[in-house]
């Protein structure tokens, strides 16, 4: 009632007016151009100055009703009268409404407050260009940050700008232009593939080795596997229960839910018998709801790892009694924390390996990208994979051999027709009396009436014969040959019977 006696009441479609306490400021209530009435406040407690703001705001309804402005001109004006800090809190309220995870949002975060805030000091959406923000990745660059990390930069503050214009608070994207880092000859982190004796020794240190964080040594070395015969991350390996594990079937396979996997898909990840045997023997008697590998040991799995390598490497040291070949495989890196050529180990390394020998054993690339559970096989191809020469150098083996291959020593005698075989020629050689009238002549004469023993030699018009036959024809008087009175040998005809 006492709201009802301050409104004052005006003419159709010109809104109304009034005060929800006595010194409060006025409010505004009209018809907007969808036939809703929407109801805001003035901001003042001045009459007159509310008459002006309600006549501004159905004067705007009265435009868009006849289709002069448009109702998304309408928000992209709202939308750049809005702080940017609320546009962040919006944006990372939606991604985080995706079921991203918390250091994800976090990340997100920092990384786009730290270059439209702090760098570009921008407190609106018109103060933000692809032109500012890329100066202010070169910035970062220049104070030493990893070309990466800058790439990183970029590429969030590019999803930002994405998200603007799908929720229409932009005409556009604002950052569609921003172009990505090249930081492939900048790494400053890159892991390395184990070998398969570095793998057994880590394997053999760590079911001797001591308690980490709440996980035996025996369930290092069985961690270790699984890792290598999954590909899981540190991570995603912590977060397994037992009931995940499938071993008694003809396949048998780990099931990764989606709330436990980095990418969020669930997958049925197929294993080995030989590593089903190892972690039914683990799992044996464990109940179903159990964490198949219990502790915090993922938050410093690196560490583990290297404390495990360091065992193994003085183990091997001292085993082999530290010879030329040992100091010269000590040098190279042999279970060492970074080899020669500066790669590091880490948890992480055991992934690269799964991957590395999937690659190296020939599987193609789907199957490949499918396991490591990539979106990308450039990722699996130039990230995961380590190849070195000798790989690559196998790899030229399927190549054809340079030239013209070499004939087996039997097809040389017999073109030649001196394998004790006599040579055959196509059947057009002899078929055909339009192309070979003298050899067809000469070969049925020879059939019926000459005899080998007549000595007699080829005509001139034989120089234009085809040498095939005159090698023949060699091959048939060599049967006629006088080593006595009575041991003259005649030629048979049957000789030439594969030209006939």
């Amino acid at each position: 009632m006492a709201r009802q006696a301050r409104e004052r009441q005006r003419g159709k479609n010109h809104g109304s007016l009034f005060k929800r306490t006595a010194g409060g400021c006025w409010y505004a209530k009209w018809t907007a151009a969808d036939g809703g009435r929407p109801e805001r406040s003035t901001g003042t407690r001045d009459r007159k100055d509310a008459e002006r703001i309600l006549q501004g705001w159905i004067s705007a309804e009265a435009l868009r009703k006849a289709g002069i402005v448009k109702l998304n001109e309408e928000r992209y004006a709202d939308a750049a009268r809005v702080l940017l800090t609320k546009h962040i809190d919006a944006w990372i309220a939606s991604v985080a409404a995706t079921g991203a995870t918390k250091r994800h949002t976090l990340s997100l975060r920092k990384h786009v407050s730290e270059i439209l805030l702090t760098r570009l000091g921008a407190t609106k959406l018109a103060e933000v260009t692809a032109a500012r923000v890329q100066a202010a990745a070169g910035e970062l660059v220049a104070e030493g940050v990893a070309l990466r990390t800058a790439h990183y930069y970029l590429r969030d503050c590019k999803a930002f700008g994405r998200w603007l214009w799908r929720e229409k608070l932009a005409p556009e994207n604002p950052l569609a232009h921003l172009r990505g880092l090249r930081f492939d000859a900048d790494k400053r982190y890159e892991r390395r593939a184990f070998s398969a004796d570095e793998v057994a020794r880590l394997v053999d240190a760590a079911k001797v080795g001591r308690d980490f964080r709440g996980l035996s040594g025996p369930g290092r070395a069985v961690v270790y596997q699984a890792a290598l015969g999954t590909g899981f991350r540190a991570g995603e390996l912590a977060r397994l229960k037992v009931a995940d594990f499938k071993l008694d079937c003809d396949r048998p396979a780990v099931l990764l839910a989606a709330g436990s996997a980095k990418n969020r898909t669930a997958t049925t990840q197929p294993i080995r018998h030989d590593l089903a045997d190892v972690l039914r023997t683990w799992l044996k008697g464990k109940p179903a709801g159990a964490a198949a590998f219990p502790g915090t040991w993922s938050q410093r799995s690196a560490h583990m790892l290297r404390l495990d390598l360091r065992r193994a490497r003085w183990a091997w040291f001292r085993e082999t009694g530290g010879g030329k070949a040992t100091r010269e495989a000590w040098q190279a890196g042999f279970l060492a924390d970074q080899d020669a050529a500066g790669r590091l180990a880490d948890f992480h390394g055991l992934r690269v390996t799964f991957i590395t020998e999937l690659v190296r054993g020939g599987v193609n690339v789907r199957t490949a990208q499918t396991l490591a559970r990539h979106s990308d096989p450039k990722l699996t191809l130039n990230v995961y994979s380590r190849l070195g020469v000798t790989d690559l150098a196998a790899g030229l083996d399927v190549l054809p051999k340079l030239g013209r291959p070499d004939k087996p020593e039997s097809e040389r005698l017999r073109a030649t027709g001196t394998d004790d075989t006599t040579p055959t020629i196509p059947p057009a050689a002899h078929s055909d009396p339009r192309r070979y009238p003298r050899r067809l002549e000469r070969i049925s004469s020879r059939n019926t009436a000459h005899n080998c023993t007549t000595g007699k030699k080829g005509s001139a018009g034989d120089n234009r014969e085809n040498r095939l036959v005159r090698r023949a024809e060699l091959h048939a008087t060599a049967h006629h040959f006088d080593d006595g009175p009575s041991r003259t040998r005649t030629c048979d005809t049957r000789i030439m019977s594969p030209l006939l």
